[in-house]
């Protein structure tokens, strides 16, 4: 459903810019405890205040989690990986999350 839809800019700097638990330094984990229903209506209240399709909310939380990771690594590593490896139910979603290398990698 993510494929078909496309990356809001507008959201995703909304949600880069104002969510604070990018900010935390690690160790550190979550789930639906904060990522949760607060999250998914509030993320939807302001899809719906940008005039975004379902599909385009399904794109930009797509990139918003790839997004996450990049900023992770930027923020708190010191020293870049030289690889990253994603698992989960997410990492097998058709379809580039983040360009090619992923831009926290080293170069």
């Amino acid at each position: 459903l993510a494929a078909g839809g496309r990356v809001s800019e507008a959201l995703l700097a909304y949600l880069l810019q104002t969510d604070g638990y990018l900010n935390l330094a690690p160790p550190k984990t979550t789930g639906r405890e904060y990522y949760g229903e607060g999250f998914v209506s509030a993320l939807w209240a302001k899809g719906a205040e940008l005039g975004l399709s379902g599909a385009d909310l399904l794109a930009t939380a797509t990139r918003y989690t790839a997004e996450t990771i990049r900023l992770a690594v930027e923020r708190f590593c010191p020293v870049r990986p030289d690889l990253l490896i994603v698992g989960g139910g997410g990492s097998r979603n058709p379809g580039p999350i983040w360009p090619r290398p992923c831009p926290a990698a080293r170069s």
